[in-house]
């Protein structure tokens, strides 16, 4: 982040002075302390002599150094002692020790949001009905601010972090023929559609990873996540879909390790359905016997 501190006659403004003075007040937390000892309320984008008061107490209160320059240190301890990532998403623990980063009120929507919200509840045709598995195909970084960029909901990271990007009723582009009533899930990794096969993945024969334990866990707490957002919202989680279904270009889209290990564990808990085992939509292919034994079709054929 930028280093603020006050200049006089030409002041720092903009909106980083302004998330300063918005972020300070949260960790001082009580607006009659701030004016009783020369802090200000409200912001106004502007790094002048209540700003730099304002910073004073802030590091007073953090026990940093009291000098008025709101550099690394002064905005890393605010964000630590507010629970925030630097972008403004708010992180929690949930059990077994998976990290959430929720940015779905801070984040910017992505570029392909179609500008809908769509109901959970209803008739409409675009009512929340289930949600789509994807891989990244690649070994995406941890960085938080990469994944709010990706045009999916949400997503795992390669070590077992759950991040939230976007609201799960905003309509976003992510699963062709599927996008309108599905939440997306990507979970970071180039795995092989069938793991015994060398050719089924791109390229052929390329480097390929693991569904790691960290990810199936945190799977769990998505799961969870998810599925409190039917229920607070009145709807109901029918359907759980693999890109593949939908695109003929994504036959390995999300793959069997993740089809086997959360895909069809997540059905059998919701007694929900992937469509059938000749579902598809547009070119898509349908779920192969390599992902779920008791269907008939090889991952070849449509």
């Amino acid at each position: 982040m930028e280093t603020l501190y006050y200049r006089q006659g030409n002041l720092m403004r903009g909106l980083v002075v302004k998330r300063f003075q918005e972020l300070a007040e949260y960790v001082i937390n009580d607006i009659d302390w701030l004016e009783k000892n020369g802090g200000r309320s409200g912001n106004d984008g502007f790094f002048g002599k209540d700003s730099d008061s304002l910073a004073r107490l802030v590091q007073k209160k953090l026990g940093l150094q009291v000098d008025g320059m709101v550099g690394y240190n002064t905005w890393t301890a605010m964000f630590n002692h507010l629970n925030l990532e630097p972008s403004g998403a708010s992180v929690w623990h949930a059990p077994n020790g998976v990290k959430v980063i929720d940015g779905r009120k801070v984040w910017a929507p992505v570029k392909k949001y179609f500008g809908v919200k769509r109901p959970w509840t209803g008739t409409a045709g675009n009512k929340v009905t289930g949600v789509m598995l994807h891989q990244t195909g690649c070994n995406m970084p941890e960085d938080p601010h990469v994944w709010n960029k990706i045009n999916a909901h949400c997503g795992i990271t390669r070590a077992g972090v759950v991040i939230l990007m976007f609201d799960f009723d905003m309509e976003i582009w992510h699963g062709n023929g599927l996008t309108t009533p599905t939440i997306g899930i990507e979970i970071a990794g180039l795995m092989r559609g069938v793991e015994n096969s060398s050719n089924t993945w791109w390229p052929p024969g390329a480097r390929t990873h693991d569904l790691t334990a960290a990810q199936i866990a945190a799977s769990e707490v998505l799961f969870d996540i998810i599925k409190d957002a039917f229920d607070t919202n009145g709807g109901t989680w029918k359907y759980v879909y693999a890109h593949r279904q939908s695109s003929g270009d994504r036959m390995s889209d999300p793959g069997e390790l993740i089809w086997k290990k959360i895909g069809m564990p997540w059905i059998e808990t919701l007694g929900a359905s992937d469509g059938g085992e000749s579902f598809v939509s547009g070119n898509g292919y349908p779920i192969p016997k390599e992902w779920n034994p008791a269907y008939k079709k090889g991952f070849w054929t449509k």
